[in-house]
Formats: structure tokens, C-alpha cells, sequence
């Protein structure tokens, strides 16, 4: 009855996290500046972008895509009560924002990792355009949080 109980359990757990899927750090060690879009895209394979939003800063224009970038797993415990009481792990994982900046007309890479990284950059180039990307993206958020 346990065993029946967990793979309930575990098959919940999965289809509940199926329909976004995550960024993994070991894609993002292939990323360059300068990567075309057709090559981040290959790399990102079937990773879900949770946002997608345009914005001009300095005189240009960009398009940045959001996704969810799993950093770890934390764990949980659970309860299973039949007529005795069972604890048993549930591994949930942890997610952090990261985004992807494109230049507007090239579409090429010019920026990525998570947003506060970004703005304390040492590239002038990059931290520069983050006060514009930050704006745009909360506006994004304010209009999708009014559908």
C-alpha cells in the first residue's frame, strides 16, 4: 500500500511541474556574446521561456527572454496516513529568474544570468541598459498579472 501511495505521489509531483521547463546551469556555459539566436536556441533546446518583452535603452533596441533557471533542490516532508503514519521525502526544486538579452535587429546575445548580476556588471555595455530592462519587465508582469 506504501509503494502504491509514493508513485501516486511521485506522478502528481511530476505532472504538476511538467508544463514549464526549467533552465539548467550546465546550458548556460556554452552561451557567447555575440551568439546568434538560432544558436542560444539549440543549446536552450526545449527550455520554457516564462517572458518575452522588448525595450530601448542608449539608443538601441533589445528583446529579453525570461526563464526560470533551477539552481538546486530543497527538501520537504510529507505525510502518508494509513492507518499508520509514514514521513517519507519530497524533493522540490528551487528556481531563480534569468534572463537573455538580445540587440533588437542583429539578434544576437549580449547579456545573460540573473538580473541583479547583470546590473552590477563590470561591462558598461551591460549594466547600463539594465535600469531600461528592469522597467519593461515589470510593466510586462503588471499587464499579464491584469489578464
Amino acid at each position: 500500500m506504501f509503494k502504491r501511495l509514493m508513485i501516486l505521489a511521485t506522478m502528481l509531483a511530476l505532472v504538476a511541474c511538467a508544463p514549464a521547463i526549467p533552465l539548467q546551469r550546465d546550458q548556460t556555459a556554452s552561451f557567447t556574446r555575440g551568439a546568434g539566436l538560432d544558436d542560444v536556441n539549440k543549446a536552450l533546446g526545449k527550455t520554457t521561456i516564462t517572458l518575452t518583452h522588448q525595450f530601448d535603452a542608449k539608443g538601441s533596441h533589445y528583446v529579453a527572454n525570461h526563464y526560470n533557471l533551477q539552481t538546486g533542490t530543497r527538501q520537504e516532508m510529507g505525510m502518508i496516513c494509513s492507518p499508520i503514519c509514514i514521513a517519507y521525502p519530497i524533493y522540490v526544486p528551487v528556481f531563480a529568474p534569468y534572463v537573455m538579452v538580445y540587440e533588437g535587429d542583429s539578434k544576437q546575445l549580449v547579456a545573460w544570468g540573473m538580473v541583479e548580476e547583470l546590473s552590477r556588471s563590470s561591462d558598461e555595455a551591460v549594466s547600463s541598459i539594465m535600469p531600461d530592462l528592469k522597467a519593461s519587465y515589470e510593466n510586462e508582469l503588471a499587464k499579464q498579472k491584469k489578464k
